[in-house]
C-alpha cells in the first residue's frame, strides 16, 4: 500500500517536488517494489537522510530548502515492504491560499500517476 499525507502550508520548493519524490518510474514507487527486503531498501534510499530503524520500519526526511521537505516511512513484515508513506511539510508564510493550491496539486499528480497504473479507486 502506497500512502500520501500533504501538509499543505506551504510553498514547494523551487525544484519540482513530485520529480523529487517519485525519485525514478522504476519498481512500485521510488525504485521499490513491494516485498522488497529491508537491506535492499536502505540500498536505494540515501543513508544521509535515515532518521530512524527497526526491525519494522525505516524512516527518512529529505530536505528541499530550509522551509521544504519530506518524509518516506517504509513499514515492512516477514514478507518485506507492505507500505510506503509520504509525507510533505511545505511552508510559505507570505501566500497561505498558494500554498495549500501547491498541495492540492500534488496529491492531484500522485491521485493521476497512480490511477493510471493501478486504476481508478
Amino acid at each position: 500500500m502506497i500512502t500520501g499525507f500533504f501538509n499543505s502550508c506551504t510553498e514547494t520548493a523551487k525544484t519540482d517536488l513530485f520529480s523529487t519524490i517519485v525519485k525514478n518510474e522504476d519498481g512500485d514507487f521510488r525504485g521499490l517494489t513491494l516485498n522488497t527486503k529491508l537491506e535492499d531498501v536502505k540500498k536505494v534510499e540515501d543513508a544521509e537522510a535515515m532518521t530512524d530503524e527497526t526491525e519494522e520500519s525505516l524512516e527518512y526526511e529529505y530536505k528541499m530548502d530550509e522551509d521544504n521537505s519530506f518524509d518516506i516511512i517504509c513499514d515492512f513484515d516477514q514478507e518485506g515492504l507492505y507500505s510506503i508513506d509520504i509525507q510533505t511539510y511545505l511552508y510559505n508564510d507570505n501566500d497561505e491560499a498558494a500554498a495549500i493550491k501547491k498541495g492540492q496539486d500534488l496529491y492531484q499528480r500522485f491521485f493521476d500517476k497512480f490511477s493510471k497504473e493501478y486504476g481508478d479507486p
